[in-house]
């Protein structure tokens, strides 16, 4: 079994399902997950969206505190 996810993604609207998908597989592993900005050459990709919220999305699927996600 692995230990390890790797996430590249640039932030998207569309690269927030891969990141539920990349979680959901560490937290399967009980592993770590590495998540690297990856944008094109002079671009910020879809860094408007921003940094993908981990304990926002534990929060949501009931695996940690609502309390203790940092909104």
């Amino acid at each position: 079994m692995f230990r390890q996810v790797f996430h590249p993604t640039d932030f998207s609207p569309v690269s927030q399902g891969a990141f539920a998908h990349a979680l959901r597989l560490a937290l399967a592993a009980k592993g770590k997950l590495t998540v690297l900005h990856v944008a094109p050459e002079g671009g910020k990709g879809g860094a408007e969206s921003g940094f993908p919220h981990i304990r926002r999305t534990l929060a949501a699927w009931n695996l940690v505190s609502p309390a203790s996600a940092w909104w």
